[in-house]
């Protein structure tokens, strides 16, 4: 499946003439310049944004009026009449920009819903890694690396325990407490992957019982290769607005993986957390105004902890990776090569393997998966943790079942 490839129209296809009494419909013919002008620029959450690629990075920067002024002397020709009665070229004014920045819900700009720098694969087992817009997803693909190899044909298992192959040999320096810790962390690979085109993931908590365990490169490693790059690592505040805010930011830039590290306290009485995993969107209340604008919660959230503990509700919201080295001192473990420069270095080869496992258990028939308990994920289930378990790997969501202990209430 290809992005959305239009004709770029040119500048004088949209003539806007700035003489009185036509403010309505340079407006239209401004919007409609724009969005067709290929500039990436689209509305979300009631706001005008623009998309804006450079290298692995995919950013999302908010247009303001006077960068709206920029994009419409770029995309039209606007004309104004000059002492003599002549039309001459002009630029875009600031009113007009304004303008057309104030009326979005009438024009036609395409909706963003949701970004990603990774390829990522439908419900129907298609890849989406040409770079562009998929409308019918309200979904930006910036993923600029190698082209992922061709999925056709019928996929057997050969493919799929490969692919499993190449990612717990990344993974193979972390000392995962049981099985099911390392397929958990594979799921975590996959689930930040397809986040974007779920509604709802559930949040992963790596956790052991001493410092210096891995627990912050694990997270690293999960941000590399969905985004290639580090995920920036938050800490958690104890007051709900300052959480807010911190969330809101990164949900804001589009990052599909937000870290909150070295948690120092138990974790799930924050209500925008809870909202956060399980909901498409969230409304935060913005700092000194009454408006609560709709964000779209489409990244994979992680915590890191020492002995992680998890109270109500968020237990039913939390895949544990439990790590243990077994060791007095785990921070003079050594891995034998770095697997966070390694997944960024060959981020292709991950995201192919990633990739690999999604098309394969998109493509199994409902018979043809195990019979799972529900985790309260419904797609995650279906397209994550069913084809994991239908390889031979151990249910992640069982290391669930820890948080529900004494410790954890």
């Amino acid at each position: 499946m290809q992005p959305e490839r239009k004709r770029r129209p040119r500048r004088e296809d949209y003539l806007i003439k700035l003489n009185g009494g036509r403010l309505p419909r340079n407006v239209e013919i401004a919007a409609q310049a724009v969005a067709s002008a290929g500039l990436n620029v689209f509305t979300r959450d009631d706001e005008l944004v623009q998309v804006i690629t450079r290298g692995r990075r995919v950013k999302v920067h908010k247009v303001t009026a006077h960068h709206l002024q920029k994009l419409i002397t770029q995309s039209a020709r606007l004309v104004k009449v000059n002492k003599a009665g002549d039309y001459v070229d002009c630029n875009c004014p600031f009113e007009l920009a304004k303008v057309v920045r104030d009326c979005l819900e009438e024009l036609a700009f395409p909706e963003l819903k949701r970004i990603t720098a990774a390829p990522i694969v439908t419900l129907d087992g298609d890849i989406l890694s040409s770079h562009g817009f998929y409308p019918e997803f309200g979904l930006f693909v910036g993923y600029t690396d190698a082209p992922l190899p061709e999925y056709k044909g019928v996929l057997g298992r050969a493919r799929p325990i490969k692919a499993l192959e190449d990612l717990r040999s990344l993974l193979s320096g972390f000392p995962f407490l049981e099985e099911a810790d390392e397929s958990a962390a594979i799921a975590a690979v996959m689930s930040a992957i397809q986040c974007p085109i779920f509604r709802a993931t559930p949040a992963f908590g790596i956790t052991s019982a001493a410092p210096g365990t891995g627990k912050t490169t694990l997270a690293e490693i999960i941000g590399a290769i969905a985004m290639g790059r580090r995920a920036s690592a938050l800490s958690l505040p104890r007051d709900e607005a300052e959480l807010e805010k911190r969330l809101t930011g990164a949900l804001s830039k589009g990052g599909q993986v937000v870290v909150f590290d070295n948690i120092s306290r138990p974790l799930g009485r924050e209500d925008m957390l809870n909202s956060a995993v399980t909901s498409e969107s969230v409304e935060p209340r913005l700092l000194g105004s009454h408006s609560m604008p709709e964000l779209t919660a489409s990244a994979m959230l992680i915590f890191t902890a020492n002995s992680l503990v998890v109270v109500g509700d968020f237990r039913r919201r939390l895949q544990p990776i439990r790590l243990d080295a077994k060791m007095e001192r785990p921070e003079a473990r050594r891995f034998d090569f770095d697997p966070v420069e390694k997944a960024l270095q060959e981020r292709p080869k991950y995201l192919a393997a990633a990739c690999e496992l999604l098309v394969w258990g998109a493509k199994l028939g409902n018979d043809q998966l195990p019979d799972l308990k529900p985790s309260g994920f419904p797609k995650w289930d279906r397209y994550v943790r069913g084809p994991l378990v239908s390889l031979g790997l151990p249910d992640p969501w069982a290391t669930n079942a820890t948080l529900w202990s004494l410790a954890g209430r």
